[in-house]
């Protein structure tokens, strides 16, 4: 189910591509993204290659973690937002490459960067969110496409934050809902790659109506 609602909302994306601004774009780049990285993670679980699989998560948590700074970066788009971005594209790579080189190496699980990716983001959708807040007065923010999106973000990478911070030592310990915990973690994720298809939908739905 988790890689069909993934699937779905990717392709969804992929055709309302050129309907979408700038920021949204970037987040269809995300859902691209993450399948390839899905279905890479799938095939070398199953061909038990474990260390490349960490491999390919190192890589995919720096380009995610860029991405999504990008859409925060459009959607506001303050005015030195150019230089936003080029601190962000080198940052987020500095970041991912000194956890593998000081912290946890390429053939391991980069938690780190996890944790790290979990507290930036959550950051940036709580700022953002206050910033449409300020800027907006009393209108329904929830109207606001972005704000849905960050929303979304802030939900998932919420319970990131705790499912990784927790659940390798609750898996060391034998904790008997680690099972349990996976698949509501999983759900998380299901929800919110829905939300961003219906998100994606409802916005050509307006398009069509307002044109």
């Amino acid at each position: 189910m988790y890689y069909i609602v993934l699937l779905l909302a990717t392709i969804t994306g992929i055709i309302l591509y050129r309907r979408l601004d700038t920021a949204l774009r970037f987040i269809v780049i995300l859902l691209i993204l993450t399948l390839v990285s899905e279905a890479a993670s799938y095939i070398l679980v199953k061909s038990e290659s474990y260390g490349l699989r960490y491999t390919v998560f190192h890589v995919y948590n720096i380009l995610q973690l860029l991405l999504i700074t990008q859409f925060f970066i459009y959607a506001i788009k303050p005015y030195h937002y150019r230089k936003l971005i080029i601190a962000a594209s080198a940052l987020c790579p500095l970041i991912g490459i000194l956890n593998i080189i000081y912290l946890q190496p390429i053939d391991k699980l980069n938690t780190n960067m996890l944790m790290f990716e979990s507290f930036a983001i959550n950051s940036m959708a709580l700022y953002f969110i206050y910033h449409t807040i300020k800027n907006t007065g009393t209108r329904n923010i929830f109207k606001d496409i972005h704000v849905r999106i960050a929303l979304l973000l802030l939900i998932m990478w919420s319970s990131t934050f705790f499912f990784w911070a927790f659940i390798s030592v609750l898996f060391i310990g034998q904790w008997q809902y680690v099972n349990f915990a996976s698949y509501l973690f999983m759900g998380v994720n299901m929800i919110m790659y829905a939300g961003i298809g219906s998100v994606f939908i409802q916005l050509t739905k307006k398009k069509i109506v307002n044109g």
